[in-house]
């Protein structure tokens, strides 16, 4: 990822990809790595205001309306969306590990998702349909050019829709690389090394570190900080993966493991940030993992048997 100062860090990129968008629908997602406690009021993720009339930012919104946490929002048309205390999530996003955050736009109805799981939902309001376009030459990743809102932290995994994705497509696509035609850019922010934000869209417009072609003090740095979870643990979603099938998915009260033959080894259920949330020994030929007690929301099932490790994505529900 890329590690921003929370002062005046940014990727400058050709505001195509939003003026391409319009007041038509959208997903903005990113994986972010922050504390609330380091960051000032607002907090960008990114943004394509010139002034604060037009265009728009995605971000957090500082405390409000007796809330007990920064917010994910959006400003559209000059005014902000969100979801007091973050909705049904009710916990603070910016706690210092990674996040999966994500907003979409179907007409005039606004979603919003942290770690795949959807936590609230704001109308736009009839007869209104503000555009995110504005005249601005560049979108910013990390901070809004119209106010000192910047990010502290590490941003990677940024990714612009002209569609306003649905909840099985958010899940199914977090941590991985997606050629799509609805997709207006996509930069990973993992490249390591140089002045570069590759796009791996299709639109291929890339990014740069700060603002200028050489090094400077605007520029985020290149971090080891890995919240790309998914792609850590070189995934795989083939559940014929060594004779091992993992169902039903979604999961609601258990999920069952069968294999070809008595087995032994272990089951690790990880969250989406990578921590262990239930581990179990194998030593048959058919385990299960009673969800009872596990929120619902996106996790990784890692199985390790007979040498073979395998990772899956499953999503509990309530």
């Amino acid at each position: 990822g890329l590690k921003f100062d929370g002062k005046d860090d940014y990727v400058a990129i050709s505001n195509t990809s939003l003026n391409s968008i319009g007041s038509g629908d959208f997903t903005f997602e990113a994986t972010v790595n922050g504390k609330s406690s380091e960051q000032n009021t607002h907090a960008v993720i990114f943004s394509n205001r010139q002034q604060s009339s037009n265009g728009i930012m995605f971000f957090f919104h500082g405390l409000w309306g007796g809330s007990n946490y920064k917010m994910l929002a959006v400003q559209l048309g000059g005014v902000n969306y969100l979801i007091v205390d973050n909705g049904t999530f009710n916990a603070d996003i910016l706690d210092g590990t990674c996040h999966h955050v994500a907003i979409t736009r179907k007409s005039d109805l606004l979603s919003f998702y942290v770690d795949g799981e959807e936590f609230g939902t704001k109308t736009i309001g009839i007869g209104k349909n503000p555009t995110v376009q504005s005249p601005a030459t560049d979108m910013w990743i990390g901070q809004d050019q119209p106010s000192n809102s910047t990010f502290n932290g590490v941003i990677s995994q940024v990714k612009i829709w002209n569609t306003g994705k649905d909840a099985a497509d958010i899940n199914n696509d977090i941590g991985f690389d997606v050629i799509n035609d609805n997709l207006a850019g996509s930069w990973n922010l993992n490249d390591g090394l140089g002045q570069t934000a590759i796009d791996n869209s299709a639109n291929n417009i890339d990014g740069e570190l700060g603002n200028s072609p050489n090094v400077d003090n605007s520029d985020p740095t290149w971090t080891s900080v890995n919240c790309d979870v998914i792609s850590s643990l070189n995934y795989t979603n083939n559940k014929e993966n060594g004779d091992i099938n993992t169902y039903p998915n979604p999961a609601k009260n258990e999920i069952h493991i069968d294999f070809e033959k008595n087995s032994v080894g272990n089951i690790t259920l990880l969250n989406i940030n990578g921590h262990s949330i239930l581990e179990k020994k194998i030593n048959s030929q058919y385990e299960s993992i009673d969800l009872d007690n596990i929120p619902s929301g996106l996790y990784i099932i890692s199985i390790e048997v007979n040498g073979i490790h395998k990772f899956e994505k499953i999503q509990i529900t309530d």
